[in-house]
């Protein structure tokens, strides 16, 4: 009854008639080809199918209201109004399908995008740590090591080190692709550290070292400022704390992105910004579903505060 709800005019019609309660900050990490067999690519669930985010792009644009990193800004601090239902796409890690393959469908679709950068791995050309011990030791071995404090990790450099080549799914973003995309003018660069290393597992010194030289870096890169940050896991109190964000503010950001669930109203956190996580097999039905369904959700929770006043 559900998915005959959601394929039906009648929910396009209950879509078009909700405003969200503050901007859809969508969560991507990487793109793959359609055909790309299973195994083929580490952590396959956080790379969507071309076919999937061309749908996801398409429902935007004809549903919602795609808005800039700028325009976000602007209305975080009150210089202007937000659309009806803004969108505002993100990837993390900076992988280099945001390059060949989002950003064809990205500019069909009129749609800006804000892309989170480790440089280490764009310097050295190389995988990530966690996609280096996924494909060595599996998921779990990530997940371990992610609970656990940096200085106690048994590896060497080796798991930051592993190169990559242009054919690699994993690959990230090179120096020249991350100029062009920015001298685009249709995409902006944030900070995720040099090394993607989880905040609240490193010492209060090397979080400020981690996020300062990778924002130092890419600013020189791309001859702009950075004016955002993505918490990397981004799990409010588990994978950063309130220290972190104290840094993060401290370092002039105007803005930083965390994992949790939910819509970033005007007057949440500009340090705290909540995001929609997207995997991949998410149809669009299921997209636009859950969009719809916590718009409402969140707007009677804030109804019920108001009352409670």
């Amino acid at each position: 009854m559900i998915n005959s709800f959601k394929k039906s005019k009648l929910f396009e019609y209950c879509f078009r008639r909700v405003s969200f309660p503050g901007v859809a900050v969508l969560c991507y990490h990487g793109i793959r080809n359609d055909y790309s067999p299973e195994g083929t690519i580490a952590w396959g669930d956080f790379h969507v199918t071309v076919r999937e985010f061309t749908e996801h792009c398409r429902f935007v644009h004809d549903f919602c209201d795609p808005i800039s990193l700028n325009e976000f800004l602007a209305a975080k601090n009150g210089l202007c109004p937000l659309p009806k239902r803004p969108v505002l796409f993100t990837f993390d890690d900076g992988y280099r399908s945001v390059f060949t393959l989002a950003r064809p469908i990205l500019r069909k679709f009129n749609i800006p995008a804000l892309v989170f950068l480790s440089s280490n791995y764009i310097e050295k050309r190389c995988l990530f740590w966690f996609d280096t011990v996924f494909r060595k030791f599996g998921a779990e071995e990530v997940y371990r090591l992610k609970a656990t404090p940096f200085n106690q990790w048994k590896y060497g450099d080796g798991i930051f080190n592993m190169p990559a080549n242009d054919d690699d799914p994993n690959t990230v973003l090179s120096k020249e692709e991350i100029i062009e995309l920015s001298d685009s003018g249709s995409f902006e660069f944030g900070s995720h550290t040099l090394d993607h290393l989880i905040l609240s597992k490193i010492s209060l010194e090397e979080q400020k070292k981690q996020i300062y030289l990778d924002k130092k870096y890419i600013q020189a890169l791309i001859d702009k400022p950075v004016r955002v940050f993505a918490y990397p896991n981004g799990r409010p109190g588990i994978d950063y704390t309130e220290k972190s964000v104290k840094i993060v503010l401290d370092l002039g950001f105007e803005a930083a992105f965390s994992t949790r669930f939910g819509f970033t109203a005007l007057k949440d956190s500009n340090l705290e910004c909540s995001r929609f996580f997207i995997l991949s097999r998410l149809t669009p039905f299921e997209f636009s579903y859950i969009l719809f369904r916590t718009a409402l959700v969140q707007r009677f929770h804030d109804l019920m505060c108001v009352k409670k006043k």
